[in-house]
């Protein structure tokens, strides 16, 4: 775990949000990323209604100087990609809106679900589970009315629950009020508050400064030519070299790792004849910047507890930085020698079944979606 970094509190008005936190549902410090008002013009004249504080999870600052270590807060503030890498990023946030004017409880949850729920339905991911979550969001907020000064407290967790409490004087309580258990329904509370259409302008323009400063004074190691050591890989006569520049790209990726393939999904059994057969050969390459990405979140595991764990491995499947993939025959592939038989037909309906699984695992899959 990383120090907390050194950050000072922001005023919003009558509010003051302070350095560091620790919210509830978390056993993590997170600091104040940034503040700002949200407000709306009426009438010619700027009406604030709530004072918005982000705070994120200490080791943010490292995972996030991965990618935008050097950058501005000017092209910090004008990055939608930036924003979206705090949102969608292996760490925790919090999210403190403490009010200016009054507000029920009804007036922000069905405002902050009719938004959300226009834009799932707009790209297509709208489905009976987010439809679920949204009816306990407002469920939990349908008797709460917020006078000036009191407080709706986010905490947003990377694996996908949103933890919801409130406070009327300004404490911080140890514990959550309710969780929700949906990625979707998490991130797009935070995407609301600073994303591309993002409620707080002012809010945006505080965290990209103040986080600016901290990833520039982030002094984190790496190797002195700026890249992973690499050794080359020899598995069954295939020699893999440790660095690898992909076609379409400008950038030179390490070996990650390597290994074969003794099972195809579409046959099954790894003994064929009585003997057992390699299929192919595959190789793993990583931009360099995984590393410190990665070290963010997994550093101080062992190889036991990486292998066993699905989220590392997400991770670098859906990390910002490139992959590359290399995929070795160790013999021309003729289904019709084995005993096990398939046609392109059954090829292309297994690997579609498998597709939609993944889909329906994710919270994605919208029965109307092609097959």
């Amino acid at each position: 775990m990383h120090p907390s970094p050194p950050v000072t509190e922001v005023q919003v008005e009558s509010v003051t949000f302070s350095p560091a936190v620790k919210p509830p549902g978390s056993a993590k410090p997170h600091f104040l990323g940034g503040a700002g008002e949200r407000g709306l013009e009426i009438q010619g004249k700027f009406i604030k209604f709530t004072a918005i504080g982000v705070y994120l999870e200490d080791d943010a600052v490292s995972s996030l100087a991965v990618k935008w270590k050097g950058k501005s807060a000017e092209e910090l503030t004008d990055s939608v990609e930036f924003f979206r890498d705090i949102v969608t990023g292996p760490f925790e946030k919090f999210m403190q809106v403490t009010m200016i004017l009054p507000l029920t409880g009804g007036q922000y949850s069905e405002k902050v679900t009719e938004n959300c729920i226009a834009f799932w339905k707009s790209v297509g991911i709208y489905t009976d589970a987010e439809a679920k979550a949204t009816d306990k969001f407002i469920e939990v907020f349908k008797d709460e009315n917020f006078p000036p000064g009191t407080s709706i407290l986010f905490t947003q967790s990377p694996h996908g629950s949103l933890t919801g409490n409130f406070s009327k004087d300004g404490s911080i309580p140890e514990v959550g009020n309710a969780v929700i258990d949906n990625k979707l329904l998490s991130e797009a509370i935070l995407e609301s508050m600073i994303g591309k259409h993002g409620v707080s302008p002012a809010a945006k323009k505080s965290l990209a400064a103040r986080v600016s400063k901290l990833l520039n004074e982030c002094n984190d190691k790496v190797p002195e030519d700026g890249k992973p050591e690499a050794k080359k890989f020899d598995i069954d006569n295939f020699f893999f070299s440790p660095a690898a520049k992909p076609p379409a790209s400008t950038k030179t990726l390490f070996l990650g790792g390597t290994g074969h393939a003794c099972r195809c999904d579409c046959v099954r059994g790894l003994e064929i004849e009585g003997k057992f057969k390699n299929f192919t050969a595959i190789e793993v390459y990583l931009e360099d910047t995984a590393v410190s990405f990665l070290a963010s979140k997994w550093k101080d595991k062992s190889v036991e507890e990486l292998t066993d764990s699905i989220a590392f491995f997400r991770d670098i499947i859906t990390g910002p930085f490139k992959k590359f993939t290399q995929i070795r025959l160790y013999r021309k592939l003729e289904l019709r020698k084995l005993r096990v038989q398939i046609s392109r037909r059954q090829f292309w309906k297994q690997l579609s079944e498998k597709m939609v699984f993944l889909r329906q695992l994710n919270g994605v899959w919208l029965q109307n979606y092609p097959n």
